[in-house]
């Protein structure tokens, strides 16, 4: 029973990291990130796509925990087999299967760096070459887009260890 006790315990104190948020309505989306100067960062998965789980769990709900991201960022996730219902930026109904299919996305995973409106501030990601160096692609470009919206210079402090 004590064994029991501990772990439960244990069990409610380990930190969770964040659920990517799916896109409802990015047109309200966008509306605050135009008010915060904040990039919209949509990431584009698929149910069957082990690469886009990977990614999920291994970079996108670390920058939800992140402080230096999590107040700089709005992510929002597109389900491109699912008929989910959301809002585009221009304030039309969709489902993501449609609205991925009107952003051109094919293969996944991809991720665009759009501004309130929708408009692209990086080139998009599209696919996973490599695991090791994906994290360092994706924070040169969230640094992209938040310079983009907010000026020069360097947006999140990157790490001095870039051997």
């Amino acid at each position: 029973m004590k064994s029991l006790l501990a772990f439960v315990l244990w069990l409610s104190s380990v930190s969770y990291a964040a659920d990517v948020p799916r896109a409802v309505d990015l047109q309200a989306d966008g509306v605050g990130a135009l008010a915060a100067s904040q990039p919209v960062i949509v990431f584009y998965s698929a149910t069957y796509c082990e690469y886009c789980d990977a990614v999920r769990a291994e970079f996108f709900q670390h920058l939800l925990s992140d402080p230096r991201y999590a107040s700089r960022i709005i992510l929002r996730e597109v389900v491109i087999d699912s008929d989910y219902n959301l809002t585009d930026f221009s304030g039309k109904r969709a489902s993501h299967r449609s609205f991925a299919g009107l952003n051109g996305v094919q293969l996944v995973p991809t991720v665009r760096f759009v501004d309130g409106h929708g408009n692209n501030l990086a080139d998009p990601m599209i696919g996973v070459t490599t695991m090791d160096y994906y994290g360092w692609y994706l924070n040169k470009r969230i640094n992209r887009s938040i310079n983009q919206l907010i000026g020069s210079g360097e947006a999140v402090n990157q790490s001095s260890d870039q051997s």
